[in-house]
């Protein structure tokens, strides 16, 4: 009869074994909990909020400037804040709290809106600018130049009654109807030449042309009173109803014009 048996050092390490066992387990389980954490932490989410948008004129007239300013309520670093402005009508300028606003050339309203982010939270506000004329004082509209000379005026005595501002500008828009050759035009308050000899138009234009300007009277219309005020254009060629006064205006005075 065989009798087997298992030498003693082997049952020794059959017994080491079933001790390791417990520290393998908890080896893989340490090892299969070092990935991907399904419940990563959280980035801070800091409160953001825009409280005001202000403007520092408010009606704006046509053409003019403006400060708008945002009131900011932020409990993180504002360094790390993102100014986006915009402004459906008029141009805008900045990258910060404030920005420098350029009314458009038309009166109506127009809405400027400032976007702020931190990179996590947005926000958005809006404020509507209502922009409206420039005190002017019209002086005339529709009038022609008229005349067989090559020299031809328009005379007009304008009473100023009301000053707005100090830099007082002329604005003038004049169309080349009829006229086939260019001219040179001339323009005079209380005979200070404001514009001399200036060539406008064009010869044979395919369409009517039109010639806009303005300029500087500051220097001239300086108190309440009456002023002359001529516009001289130089033809070549004398045409009937070759040449329009569409439009002219003291920009920033008030009064009234009477054509001589």
């Amino acid at each position: 009869m065989k009798i087997w048996y298992q030498p003693i050092q082997s049952l020794q390490e059959h017994s080491n074994c079933r001790a390791l066992l417990p520290l393998f387990c908890l080896l893989i389980l340490i090892l299969c909990g070092c990935g991907d954490d399904e419940n990563p932490t959280q980035p801070i989410q800091n409160v953001l909020e825009i409280k005001e948008l202000s403007i520092t004129d408010q009606p704006l007239e046509v053409g003019n400037t403006a400060t708008v300013t945002a009131l900011i309520n932020y409990s993180g670093d504002e360094v790390d804040l993102i100014y986006t402005w915009k402004a459906t009508s008029g141009k805008i300028f900045g990258e910060a709290s404030s920005a420098a606003y350029l009314a458009p050339d038309r009166p109506g309203t127009d809405t400027i809106t400032l976007e702020l982010t931190d990179g996590f939270v947005v926000e958005k506000h809006s404020i509507i600018v209502e922009v409206v004329e420039t005190h002017s004082l019209s002086i005339d509209s529709g009038a022609y130049w008229q005349g067989e000379d090559f020299t031809q005026n328009l005379k007009y005595q304008v009473e100023v009654t009301q000053l707005f501002r100090p830099d007082v500008k002329l604005r003038y828009e004049i169309l080349q109807d009829r006229a086939q050759t260019g001219a040179f035009l001339s323009i005079h308050i209380n005979n200070t030449p404001l514009v001399e000899d200036m060539a406008i138009g064009s010869v044979r234009p395919a369409e009517k042309q039109i010639v806009q300007g303005e300029i500087d009277a500051s220097e001239v219309v300086t108190t309440l009173g009456r002023y002359e005020i001529i516009f001289t254009l130089v033809v070549v060629q004398a045409v009937e109803q070759g040449w329009q006064l569409q439009d002219a205006k003291l920009i920033g005075a008030q009064g009234a014009a009477i054509r001589q």
